[in-house]
């Protein structure tokens, strides 16, 4: 008899056709007859439990059987009549189970396997126990000593169990056996997700929320984008406004990949803190909160750079004027002294004051850019600046308790950017939008400029200053009409992307199509194009970009892409190099297999003026296409 089941003693009633419920029946165990039952009447329910058979018998079943009910007397009555039963332990060899402690498995987070000793009461040290997994049984742990203490925890538990605690679980933990063993016996569970046992929740390198401002239509246009997701998102945000819809599924083994879109009004938005949060079977994930200032609506005022266009420079020519009118009254004293034939104190004079006066104009001019720089933003034209948006966004998305309630490729982006996905009427179509989190924050967004139908692009080039500079921002492009400001608005970098658009598979010149551009800066000559290999289209990318310093801003500097087939599902060949200023962000997220990108969407900044300090191009997105069947 096997501990922890059950045993059902019956009691035959020879000379009996039936049971007569008038006669007494009693069971009872042990040498001080400890009674059991009485008619039916059972002294502990949980334990016992009494059954009158069809015919001459009755029955006793005694329930989750430990060693107190084993090795010892049962004796039944009926009537004057009675029977006894000696019960004995049985001698069990070992043997193990295996199980999972983890009913639903949510990938990052944890799966705890219990292998279970059978046939004995406590696990011993110094039998050997071991954890591996995999057709080629890889050695996860061995009597305690584990391989990578940051991916497995091993426990002895009270009684005969111990257990492997399997932490961040990824696709690779998962549909694989894993295997227990003590001493010589061996147990095997497979870990197998179905598509109601687990859950693939967002992470911050597998979600990208974004959002832009359409001046035109009066809304904020979000965007959630979920590189890795299981099962479908339902996201909502805490406004009065519709629920998000689902722009773009595409289903993987394990995972799908997710857009979501939504519109607001801008009057719903601005002034708001928007928290937008999704629901994953049953939990609550908190994926982005962020706030939008009454400026959302900001018009732009460029009279503060006339006022300080119009007082500043004044200014350094009176103190100019001054220092010369002083000049000019020390050099009347010393004439006298030095009219027979001695100008030198004239000249020492004339030399040194007329460059110190100089010099005061030009610090007035400098001191005037950094207190321009810190006013910029206030009296940009026409569009909010990174100011005007205070964003919050977590480490990660952050989960609830249900009910209270939301995962490459890519990261959380702050900025106004990200169009929903769209559809051409064309054999190309518009499936996605490659973004980065890095771009710049001033300009508008231009339209999206495609290819010609069944074309791609195969190259690029960009239109970027023509004088080099050394290592100092001290040598400098002009690009002001103004001869002194020309030393405070100093640089600017990449004005325009131009993509050559040409067939997939291409082999020549012969192959190639028209170019986009979008929308051109003002400054600077083209580059050569750069091609990408034979055949090759551009599939991602990633933007050099300076973010803010003190005077001087350039912006995006710079921009490579990948190459390969357009049928293939590899890396991808780098094509492009470094601008002077800046660091590349993260790469956009790929083009899909029998995709490449088709078009781009850039964010310009126009002229800003004499005093204002200009940037031109400072973000891009890309669309990619693929052949309609």
């Amino acid at each position: 008899m096997s501990i922890g089941g059950y045993i059902i003693l019956t009691c035959q009633v020879h000379g009996e056709n039936i049971i007569d419920n008038r006669e007494t029946r009693q069971w009872s165990k042990g040498t001080n007859d400890e009674l059991l039952c009485y008619n039916g009447r059972i002294n502990n329910p949980k334990k016992y439990e009494e059954n009158v058979l069809q015919g001459n018998k009755f029955s006793l079943k005694i329930l989750n059987v430990t060693k107190t009910d084993l090795n010892v007397v049962y004796q039944c009555r009926y009537g004057f009549d009675a029977a006894s039963k000696f019960i004995k332990e049985d001698k069990q060899d070992k043997w193990l189970s295996l199980r999972s402690a983890t009913d639903v498995i949510t990938f990052g987070g944890a799966i705890i396997l219990t292998c279970v000793v059978n046939g004995i009461s406590t696990i011993d040290s110094d039998v050997t126990r071991q954890w591996s997994m995999g057709n080629d049984d890889q050695l996860l742990s061995y009597n305690g000593r584990i391989n990578n203490r940051r991916k497995y925890e091993e426990t002895v538990l009270p009684g005969n169990e111990f257990s492997l605690k399997i932490f961040n679980i990824t696709e690779a933990d998962v549909n694989v056996a894993y295997r227990c063993r003590y001493g010589f016996e061996t147990a095997t569970n497979v870990i197998k997700i179905t598509d109601d046992n687990y859950i693939y929740p967002p992470t911050p390198e597998s979600t990208i929320v974004s959002y832009f401002m359409d001046k035109q239509t009066k809304t904020i246009n979000i965007s959630i984008y979920f590189e890795k997701v299981f099962p479908l998102p339902n996201c909502s945000i805490n406004v009065d406004a519709p629920t998000f819809d689902t722009t773009y599924i595409c289903e993987d083994e394990i995972v799908m990949k997710v857009n979501l879109s939504l519109s607001l009004q801008k009057r719903v938005a601005c002034n708001r803190l928007i928290n937008i949060s999704c629901h994953i079977a049953g939990n609550q994930y908190d994926i982005w909160t962020f706030k939008l200032k009454d400026e959302c609506s900001l018009k732009g005022n460029s009279s503060s750079q006339s006022i300080l266009t119009i007082t500043l420079i004044p200014t350094g020519l009176l103190v100019l004027i001054s220092v010369l009118v002083i000049a000019k009254c020390l050099i009347s004293q010393q004439e006298k002294k030095t009219r027979k034939g001695n100008s030198s104190s004239q000249s020492i004079l004339t030399i040194t004051l007329i460059p110190t006066g100089l010099l005061v104009l030009i610090s007035v001019l400098v001191i005037a850019k950094c207190l321009i720089s810190q006013q910029e933003k206030k009296i940009r034209k026409g569009y909010p600046t990174t100011d005007d948006f205070e964003t919050k966004q977590p480490h990660g998305p952050s989960q609830r308790s249900t009910p209270d309630v939301l995962p490459s490729s890519t990261h959380i982006s702050t900025g106004e950017r990200l169009p929903t996905i769209t559809e051409k009427t064309t054999d190309a179509i518009d499936i996605s939008t490659l973004i980065v989190n890095n771009g710049f924050s001033y300009g508008n967004w231009s339209e999206t400029e495609y290819c010609a139908q069944g074309h791609f692009a195969i190259g690029y080039s960009m239109k970027v200053p023509e004088k080099k500079t050394s290592s100092t921002r001290a040598v400098v492009i002009f690009h002001s009409s103004s001869p002194i400001l020309k030393l405070l608005n100093v640089f600017i970098m990449m004005n325009a992307i131009r993509l050559q658009c040409g067939r997939p598979h291409w082999k020549g010149s012969s192959d190639f199509g028209s170019t986009v551009i979008g929308v051109e800066g003002s400054w600077g000559e083209w580059t050569s194009s750069q091609l990408c290999p034979n055949g090759e289209v551009m599939v991602s990318f990633s933007l050099q970009v300076e973010q803010q310093i003190t005077v001087d801003k350039t912006a995006a500097n710079y921009v490579r892409f990948k190459c390969r087939d357009i049928g293939c599902d590899n890396l991808g060949t780098v094509l492009g190099g470094s601008g002077k200023w800046g660091s590349y962000g993260a790469w956009s997220g790929y083009c899909t297999v029998g995709s490449a990108i088709c078009g781009l969407q850039v964010k310009m900044e126009p002229k800003q003026g004499e005093i204002i300090d200009d940037t031109s191009l400072n973000d891009v997105n890309f669309c990619c296409c693929k052949i309609q069947l």
